[in-house]
């Protein structure tokens, strides 16, 4: 369990987990992400500092969206969401694209 305190003062014990599924709606919500590529897809450390984390996080985006400008969403939904929901600061949010997820009927050219 992680100790979360929030500005008033108050603690409240909250499972790792419960931060991870957080960040988990606040990716799925973000434009251009289609989807996580598996349960194993967001990796949180927490730092020394209380309340401070880093998190590695692994998507799949929607074909043809501007990679670089969903991986900034995703960083600044997450980092608010966590901030808002958990009063909890992400430090840094490491993004990786694992896939692009294309419309049913297109193919990629390898595929042709």
């Amino acid at each position: 369990m992680e100790k979360i305190i929030n500005q008033e003062g108050l603690s409240v014990q909250v499972g790792q987990d419960v931060i991870i599924k957080a960040i988990s709606v606040a990716i799925l919500k973000t434009a251009g992400v289609s989807r996580l590529p598996d349960k194993k897809s967001i990796k949180l450390d927490k730092l020394k500092e209380e309340n401070v984390y880093t998190a590695e996080v692994h998507i799949v985006v929607n074909y043809g969206v501007n990679i670089p400008a969903v991986a900034w969403d995703v960083q600044r939904t997450v980092k608010n969401d966590a901030s808002d929901m958990l009063g909890i600061t992400l430090k840094a949010i490491d993004i990786h694209v694992d896939g692009i997820d294309f419309p049913e009927g297109e193919t990629t050219d390898e595929q042709n």
